[in-house]
């Protein structure tokens, strides 16, 4: 009797130190993912942000009509979409970068269906989108599909939204069309499978 009443007496602190132990170690790990995961999502938006500062610089530097470029996407690049709103579009379907004038934005999705996505708030909201005034001209994107129907500059409504043109990126190296002239640019991405389709 004495030896069970020994034995409970040490297995008693053992137990609670053994329990004690398992959620320090849950909340260290718990911890570092919430640390792992904050970093993670610092270094898309800084990759998203240097993209589209990527991309203004390609557009400002091509002194002609027309030319192509190269960008390189990132990890989970293909959840951020780029996307134009021109001087005279509604405002109330801007961003509020966007509200005098037209604008080029790198802006990830909220969604899976992204007819869904609310543009405006995702292109506006912290860490979450990018915008950059482009005055005295209006800015097209263009993501050109097989079978397409949608033509440059050519927005379309859907959920009883209106959605602009949008590009979305890819995780690996594209190649976007450029078109410039006094008062417009165009920037549009070819698919392989649009370009295979036009090839035949």
């Amino acid at each position: 009797m004495l030896n069970k009443k020994a034995e409970e007496n040490v297995l008693t602190p053992n137990f609670i130190t053994l329990v004690i132990g398992a959620i320090c170690l849950v909340l260290i790990l718990g911890g570092a993912y919430l640390i792992y995961k904050n970093v993670m999502a610092n270094q898309e938006a800084e990759n998203a942000k240097t993209t589209l500062n990527t991309i203004i610089s390609k557009i400002e530097i091509l002194a002609e009509p027309k030319g192509k470029f190269t960008i390189q996407g990132f990890q989970k690049s293909n959840t951020w979409f780029l996307l134009s709103w021109n001087k005279n579009d509604p405002t109330n379907t801007k961003p509020e970068k966007c509200f005098l004038n037209s604008c080029l934005c790198l802006c990830k999705s909220q969604h899976d269906d992204i007819q869904s996505d609310n543009w405006k708030e995702n292109c506006q909201t912290q860490g979450q989108g990018f915008c950059t005034e482009i005055k005295d001209k209006d800015i097209f994107v263009n993501n050109l599909f097989a079978y397409s129907e949608l033509r440059p500059k050519d927005t379309f409504y859907s959920k009883n939204k209106l959605h602009p043109q949008m590009i979305y990126l890819r995780p690996n190296l594209m190649e976007i069309h450029i078109e410039k002239n006094a008062s417009t640019i165009n920037l549009t991405y070819y698919t392989d499978e649009y370009l295979t389709q036009n090839q035949k």
